[in-house]
């Protein structure tokens, strides 16, 4: 025996790698059945002499079967693993829930079991160099058991009844008796080597894996923009639309053209692989078993990158027939409730959309930018869609910037039309002047789509301009360069000319722009070159649309939160905030949708688990979590505070029922949001709203009674007023219910308490019940019918001690806190100027709406972008921009000997708690422009908070340093004349030209002084163009008169003595 050992040697031991479970369930699993017959057991025997471990390769046809789980028609049962397998999008209807992978691919036969005389074989894919590294690549014993246990659980689920169907079984290749095609085939060591050209379109490449992007051009501008590579990135997947989101870690770098590339490419893939798997999948329900040709994969790249903008199928209606369309639109659903009820929208959906189109008709902007944005976010393209509007409403006009892709985004090559049909197909590579040729052609119908789009949303406007603005990168090695926008066209269209199908009645989109006389040019190699625009790119930059800000010439995306698998506060509140506009717009299906998706989310996630005697809460604020630890000091449970945001889901949720007629469910809802959180007023708000439903209003007043117990901002407490105002109209008590509507509207401004009180105070007026006592003054009306004109004790309890320690220099309360804090006070009463201060502290406020002396010589938290941007090299602040993206400047406002506002910086803050990152020493002194900031949010800092700052030292100093005249000084005091103050130059008014026979005239006069009769004297700044016997540099009076009519409520005039008014 020894001797026969020595004859064969010692046995090499195979390597073999053993796949789990984990890796099993990470694949798609599909399943075939081999047909009998005479082929059918040729084909048995050839698998039968196969031996576990064997080495396979998919041949060049789809091996297709269904992902469902159903009884095995033949004895031999094939299931297969795959890591590449096509399955039908979420759009497409998939009965038979078919799963294929294309030839090429390599697989291992991983594992054979038998049951009930069935021979199942499971075959994995695994990737080639897996293969080559092992002897044998196997299922280890969890695997295995898997695997059977699926094989014994289909004879336990009931077969489909497609199983018998023809052309199931042919698509199985199960149906013919002809030899059927055989899909795996034993691969050697000489299948397994990496082919010499890894890059071509051999069998296996996965088209889907790199889409043909413009990698120099990547390259490029991350060079010429002083970066070479962007790896501080992450994508953002955005669930309801299907698309991704690429964004900085530092949030400075978002508007960088690296991240639109990446972004670019990510959905490229994506769009590219959903429409390659619907193509396969239609194509195997058709009963063909074709591959995808290498054309065939060209023309769906062509599709996804070139094919977006090619119409918009919105309804247009013309300017002067919005009533007529209303009309149309009320009497074909009358026409159709009649028919079929159950078909038609709720009737207060419909009437919520026809009111939302009459806003919209009317020059309601607001109501037109949101459908705007809302379209916007629609159109599905793998590049990012940006646009700017303005509208004038009187010259029934809208100007748009178009913000133009890079050509750089796109791929090199396309689909070659004169060999699609030849198997020596081979793409196009495109050249400078097809490259250019593409981009003009998609750049140009964006242009159209667009003026297409606005005109769909905003009714009234009856022409549209339109820039098309692209962005011209640096010259490399050029320090301190910006990239700079450039208009490639400008063209006027009239909304008879933007027919619903413009974009397919002209044979190209070049004859559209040459039909309504675009500025456009194109050179020899058919590039778009810069044209001068039919107006300034800064005419039409009152709303942005897909992107959040405009700055340093071209558009900055908005920032995202990155959705966690598990949940997060971030992305409830930005889909919570998205179900709320829907909501508000009718669209309540898409609104439900996401909210039964959010629901089971989070109630799995953080709801279901928690043990008994565990009460979960999900407050909106600190202060309502303080409030809630109080009104359940009481309780016997743990109370678990979980991420914000979930009890204001439940409530938005419970709306959207409520408006969709789901009683139940909407009440449900509520309830679930008023146990997450007992110091939220909403949910009772919600209540009360089906309590005057069933007209049960002892309970609506007893619920309003509970909301107003936790009510502590300004809104809420205002809808609890109107709640019981209108429990006071049903009562028949009319004076009293005019006293609560008028001080619902002293108490909050929101949009909602202004249009809702004053309807209903016409409402009465109208019935002429307006009570005996018209002119009674509310607060006594209130006071002697009981209500409170302030928030409840529990409110001022709650939040008393850190308001009044922070008065006395301890730490800064909460923004929540002090707003409950304010509100719990006599609201009849003035707020005391300390507190004023703390409110600046806390809670801030834009420049452009505060006073001016709230913040001049004030040291002051910008949260500023463009302030940022200003500072220069060799601050010593710079880097610790570059380190960190979400900084804030402290710095002291200013006004300098030229009479420009300006900023001191003393540091670099967190924006976070506002801790010092970086500091500047006094006597060095960083001085930079207040340019852009008008409409930035600051804070007011303490000094006590930075002593090491000397901050009332700097102060001082800057004030001594730049003290204008007494007399100057004291007109930066009289805060009637702030919102006519240029912001960049506080000293300059906006004041009015008004003389006899001419037609008033604005211009800018400097403010001097206060004379003795109490008058402000200025100086004419600029030249008037008409003759009012006044000119540049005199001095002139101001004479400043209310009118409520215009903004801020204030107009100061120039005029003679003997004017007459």
């Amino acid at each position: 025996m020894g001797e026969m050992d020595d004859f064969w040697g010692e046995q090499p031991q195979k390597k073999v790698s053993y796949l789990t479970l984990e890796e099993l369930k990470g694949k798609t699993a599909f399943a075939y059945d081999v047909k009998e017959g005479p082929w059918g057991r040729l084909f048995q025997s050839a698998f039968a002499e196969m031996s576990v471990g064997t080495k396979l390769r998919g041949d060049d046809v789809l091996i297709v079967g269904s992902r469902a789980l159903w009884p095995p028609t033949q004895r031999t049962r094939v299931v297969v693993f795959a890591d590449h397998a096509h399955v039908a999008p979420e759009s497409m209807d998939d009965p038979w829930r078919l799963a294929c992978v294309e030839g090429g691919r390599f697989f291992t036969l991983a594992a054979t079991c038998d049951y009930l005389k069935v021979h199942q074989m499971t075959i994995v894919e695994v990737p080639r160099e897996r293969l080559a590294q092992f002897d044998e690549v196997l299922l280890d014993d969890e695997a295995a058991e898997f695997a059977r246990h699926l094989l014994e659980e289909s004879f336990k689920a009931p077969a489909p009844s497609y199983v018998r169907e023809p052309a199931f079984q042919e698509l199985m290749g199960n149906r013919t008796a002809a030899e059927p095609q055989a899909r795996f085939l034993a691969c050697g060591s000489f299948d397994l080597e990496e082919p010499a050209d890894a890059s071509g379109d051999g069998a296996g490449e996965d088209p889907l894996a790199k889409p043909r992007c413009n990698e120099e051009w990547y390259s490029s501008i991350c060079a010429e923009l002083s970066l070479d590579s962007l790896p501080d990135y992450h994508y953002i997947y955005e669930p309801e639309d299907g698309t991704y989101r690429v964004r900085a870690l530092n949030h400075r770098l978002d508007g960088h053209p690296g991240l639109a590339y990446l972004e670019a490419r990510k959905n490229a893939q994506v769009a590219f692989a959903e429409q390659y798997d619907f193509l396969l999948m239609q194509r195997l329900y058709s009963g063909t078993c074709q591959p995808v040709s290498r054309y065939e994969r060209d023309m769906l790249s062509d599709r996804v990158w070139f094919g977006s903008f090619s119409d918009s199928n919105d309804i247009s209606v013309e300017s002067d027939k919005t009533e007529e369309h209303l009309k149309e639109m009320r009497e074909a659903y009358e026409s159709a409730a009649r028919q079929d009820p159950a078909s038609v929208l709720p009737r207060a959906v419909f009437d919520r959309l026809c009111e939302w189109f009459r806003r919209r008709s009317e020059g309601d902007l607001d109501a037109c930018a949101r459908e705007i944005d809302d379209a916007c976010a629609k159109v599905l393209s793998p590049f990012r869609y940006e646009f700017s509007a303005s509208f004038d409403y009187e010259r029934k006009l809208a100007r748009i910037n178009v913000f133009l892709p890079a050509r750089g985004l796109f791929p090199l090559v396309c689909a070659n039309h004169d060999l699609a049909r030849y198997p020596e197909y081979a793409s196009i590579e495109l050249d400078e002047q097809g490259l250019n040729d593409r981009h003009a052609e998609l750049v140009c119908r964006m242009g159209i789509y667009s003026a297409r789009l606005v005109k769909s949303k905003a009714p009234w406007v009856k022409r549209i301009q339109v820039n098309g603005l692209y962005r011209e990168l640096p010259q490399r090695q050029v320090e301190g360069a910006r990239p700079t926008p450039c208009c490639l066209y400008s063209f006027e269209i009239g909304e008879d000319e933007l027919a619903p199908s413009i974009l397919e009645d002209f044979a190209s989109v070049f004859d559209i722009m040459h039909d309504i006389c675009a500025r456009m040019h194109r050179t020899r190699e058919r590039r778009l070159v810069a044209v001068d625009p039919l107006f300034a790119p800064d005419d039409a930059l009152d709303f942005l649309f897909g992107c959040e800000t405009y700055r340093d010439g071209w558009t900055v995306p908005y920032r995202c939160q990155k959705y966690s698998e598990h949940g997060s506060a971030e992305e409830l509140a930005v889909l919570t905030t998205r179900m709320e506009d829907l909501l508000d717009r009718g669209e309540l299906e898409r609104g439900r949708k996401i909210g039964a998706a959010l629901e089971e989310k989070y109630r799995r996630e953080w709801l279901d688990e928690l043990p008994v005697g565990v009460r979960a809460l999900s407050c909106n604020s600190v202060f309502e979590e303080k409030l809630a630890r109080e009104l359940l000091e009481d309780s016997r449970d743990e109370l678990r505070f979980l991420p914000r945001g979930l009890s204001h889901f439940f409530v938005v949720y419970g709306n959207i029922c409520y408006e969709m007629e789901q009683r139940s469910e909407a009440l449900e809802h509520l309830a679930m949001a008023g146990e997450l959180n007992p110091a939220f007023p909403e949910p009772f708000f919600g209540q009360i709203g089906i309590a005057f439903e069933d007209e049960d209003y002892e309970r609506a007043d007893e619920l309003a009674g509970e909301a107003f117990e936790v009510a502590y901002l300004a809104r809420d407490m205002a809808q609890v007023y109107r709640c019981w105002a209108s429990i006071a109209m049903q009562r028949g008590e009319n004076d009293v219910a005019t006293s609560l509507f008028n001080f619902a509207l002293a108490v909050s401004q929101d949009r909602q308490t202004v249009q809702q009180s004053v309807r209903d105070l016409g409402l009465l007026h109208a019935q002429g019940a307006t009570g005996t006592d018209a002119d009674a003054d509310p607060v006594s009306t209130l006071i002697f019918n009981g209500y409170p004109i302030h928030a409840s004790e529990k409110i001022y309890a709650a939040s008393k001690d850190d308001v009044e320690d922070a008065l006395l220099g301890g730490p800064l309360p909460d923004p929540s806190v002090l707003a409950a804090y304010v509100n719990s006070r006599n609201t009849t009463e003035p707020l005391p100027d300390e507190l004023k201060t703390l409110m600046l502290s806390v809670m801030g406020d834009a420049f452009a709406d505060a006073p001016l002396d709230s913040y001049l010589l004030k040291p002051v938290i910008v949260d500023s972008l463009p302030a940022l941007d200003l500072l220069g090299e060799g601050s010593g602040l710079v880097e610790s921009l570059e380190d960190d993206g979400s900084l804030a400047l402290l710095a002291v406002p200013f006004v300098n000997a030229e009479g420009e506002l300006r900023f001191h910086v003393a540091a670099t803050v967190s924006r976070n708690d506002h801790h010092v990152v970086r500091s500047l020493d006094m006597t060095k002194g960083l001085d930079i422009s207040a340019w852009g900031c008008a409409y930035e949010h600051f804070l007011l800092a303490r000094p006590c908070d930075y002593p090491e700052l000397e901050l009332e030292d700097r102060c001082a100093l800057l004030g001594e340093v730049y003290r204008a005249p007494r007399e100057r000084e004291d007109t930066r005091s009289v805060r009637a004349l702030d919102h006519l103050r240029d912001f960049e130059h506080p000293d300059d008014v906006l004041v009015v030209l008004r003389w006899a026979g001419t037609v008033p005239e604005a211009a800018w006069a400097r403010l001097e002084y206060v004379n003795d009769d109490h008058q402000l004297v200025a100086t004419l700044m600029t030249e008037p163009f008409d003759e009012f016997s006044v000119h540049s540099g005199d001095l002139c009076v101001l004479r400043v008169v209310r009118d409520w009519q215009v903004a801020g409520g204030v107009v100061a005039f120039i005029e003679p003595p003997e004017y007459e008014r």
